[in-house]
């Protein structure tokens, strides 16, 4: 991709509203093809990658999981932004567990699977509208140039 789809999200905002939603913060990542973009700043010192993902999932469609050092483990989706690839998701997002975290009980699994759900879905929706507004401000550009 010349320019990242995930260039306009608002990581920092999902991320609140994945807290809310599980009343408690837990450290969320998303990583492309070209690397982690959330968090920007290492502070959860995530580094996954979206081949180790690809290749830990089989590109599968639902929760992933993946084991980190230290015992702790992350959880993931993944994240088709246009444009998407038919074959492979584009991105990942997903919160790192602490050790024993991943553990829940099937209610704890299930509703850290709906949220990340949740915010995925928030998430494509944000990039799609933020590539639309893209693709009319480029097609306005066009149009003022004609006019002069």
């Amino acid at each position: 991709m010349p320019e990242s789809s995930l260039a306009g999200i608002d990581f920092a905002r999902h991320e609140r509203c994945l807290a809310r939603m599980l009343r408690r913060p837990l450290p969320m990542f998303v990583c492309d093809s070209e690397g982690v973009h959330w968090p920007a700043d290492g502070k959860h010192a995530v580094r996954l990658s979206l081949d180790a993902i690809a290749a830990a999932s089989g590109c599968a469609t639902g929760l992933g999981r993946m084991d980190l050092e230290q015992g702790a483990t992350a959880l993931y989706l993944p994240l088709p932004v246009p444009p998407a690839s038919s074959t492979a998701p584009s991105a990942f997002v997903g919160v790192v567990l602490d050790a024993g975290g991943a553990d829940a009980s099937p209610t704890d699994a299930q509703m850290l699977e709906q949220a990340l759900q949740d915010v995925v879905a928030a998430m494509r929706a944000e990039a799609e509208m933020q590539r639309e507004l893209n693709t009319m401000a480029a097609e306005l550009a066009t149009r003022y140039e004609e006019l002069h």
